[in-house]
Formats: structure tokens, sequence, C-alpha cells
């Protein structure tokens, strides 16, 4: 008689150097992105207004603060701070900025700024 085994667990999540790995990948991109928009926050929040996702009363404010809250959240990623928080806050900012490049492109159908 055959007894079934189950299949080994892979903890991921328990997987320090694993999870550092991506927290470092994330926070570097983060950083260098926002960093890279921080110089001109003007034309930023002008290029996020001409995506029209957004209402120009939330496009402005988002365009001004997204560059700053990047290299924030991509600092305190790197260095491992307040991961409770910081990690669904770089989660959220990725998926703000999939879905505001998802709706320019095919939602609204226009090829964007």
């Amino acid at each position: 008689m055959e007894t079934n085994k189950p299949a080994p667990r892979i903890d991921i999540l328990g997987n320090r150097k694993l999870t550092f790995a991506f927290r470092l990948v994330l926070g570097l991109t983060l950083v260098v992105f926002g960093a890279s928009n921080l110089p001109n926050l003007v034309g930023f929040a002008d290029t996020v207004m001409k995506y029209k996702v957004l209402p120009e009363s939330l496009a402005v404010p988002y365009g001004y603060a997204l560059p700053w809250a990047e290299v924030v959240i991509g600092l305190l990623l790197i260095v491992g701070l307040g991961l409770r928080f910081v990690a669904p806050a770089g989660i959220l900012v990725v998926a703000s900025l999939l879905a505001g490049t998802a709706g320019s492109l095919y939602i609204l159908g226009t090829e964007g700024p």
C-alpha cells in the first residue's frame, strides 16, 4: 500500500536572503525612478495630468507626491524599517503606476503623454 506524502513545503517568506533580495530590487527601483523625477516635479505632475486617468484636482497632487513617496518607500525597503507598513505601501505605489498606465493605454485608448 502506497502512502501519499505531502510535497515539501517551501517557505518563501521565511527565507531572509530571498526577501532581502526582493526588497532590495523593489527599493532600488523606486529610489531610482523617484529620484529621477524630483528635479522636475512640475513636468512630472504635468505628465501625470496628460495621462487623463485622474481628474486634474487629483492628478496634480499625485504628480507632486509620487516621486517623494517612491524615494522614501524605496529607502525604507532597502534599510528594512517599518516593513509592515512600507511593503504594502510599495505594492500600492507600483499598483497605482500599473493601473494608470493600463488605464491610459487600454481603457482610454491613448498612447500616453
